[in-house]
């Protein structure tokens, strides 16, 4: 049964069933400001998880038993998972987003005008076919580029392929990419999210040797801002707006950075059912 009530959350969030789960993420390397940070791949708690497979076996498609995701016991009975608080803490100011993270793949070329077709992507169910899904396109080795455009073929959630999705790389920021920058899509006008990626083609950007690129489909929970007056960020039931957390999602973070440092993160999120 849905949360409705000031009672039945109060009930939930002192059952046997609520969940307080504690995270925290190792220094991440230093980003220019304005720019998100993936840290999937940043060791802490949960653990850093494994390079996705490649555009051309598919990529990974991820489920709440996904190692490197936050762990949560999923509810039984047909009862649903709502966020009731989160809390985030850092040395620096920032804003962290939670993502329900629902594929990735690695292996995208890096060479001006080449197209990296996506074969045998499964589609993505989750948040009816892929609802509020995003296209992030993810540095997951560093190096050199130029400012450019990638551009992405997609299938929407309403199932019309042919979509095309615009990702800006490292507008007005410094040189050189560093591991774990990531940049979201601009999706086709009037889409609501993303059910299948296609391909992606370079369209104008010129990386350096030894770079290696990927992209990644989230569908983002919330997004809690910090400031440099205060360095914590905490927000209750009424202001996480009790998010429903799908049954089978695979949790993690991005950042957008507010200043160049490299931040230890830590925090903890109150999961109830109802």
């Amino acid at each position: 049964m849905a949360i409705s009530s000031m009672d039945q959350l109060v009930a939930a969030m002192t059952a046997a069933t609520a969940q307080n789960i504690s995270w925290n993420k190792t220094a991440a390397p230093a980003e220019a400001v304005g720019t998100f940070f993936d840290l999937c791949q940043t060791p802490g708690v949960p653990g850093a998880m494994a390079t996705p497979d490649a555009a051309s076996s598919g990529g990974t498609s991820y489920t709440g038993s996904a190692a490197g995701g936050l762990p949560f016991t999923a509810p039984t009975g047909g009862q649903s998972t709502y966020l009731a608080a989160f809390n985030a803490t850092s040395a620096s100011p920032a804003s962290i987003y939670m993502i329900d993270r629902l594929w990735a793949c690695r292996g995208l070329s890096i060479t001006l005008g080449a197209t990296t077709t996506v074969t045998g992507m499964s589609n993505i169910t989750r948040y009816s076919g892929g609802v509020g899904a995003e296209i992030w396109y993810w540095c997951i080795t560093g190096g050199t580029f130029t400012s450019g455009t990638m551009t992405i073929s997609y299938t929407n959630s309403a199932g019309v392929a042919g979509r095309t999705c615009t990702v800006a790389i490292a507008p007005g920021s410094a040189s050189p990419l560093t591991t774990g920058q990531c940049y979201v899509g601009s999706l086709q006008a009037g889409d609501t999210g993303v059910r299948s990626v296609q391909s992606v083609t370079n369209t104008s950007c010129s990386f350096g040797a030894g770079s290696s690129h990927g992209l990644f489909v989230a569908k983002r929970i919330i997004t809690a801002p910090m400031t440099i007056n205060s360095p914590g960020t905490s927000l209750d039931a009424l202001r996480t707006g009790l998010q429903q957390i799908d049954t089978d999602a695979c949790l993690n973070f991005v950042t957008l950075c507010s200043s160049s440092t490299s931040p230890y993160w830590a925090g903890n999120v109150l999961l109830v059912q109802g």
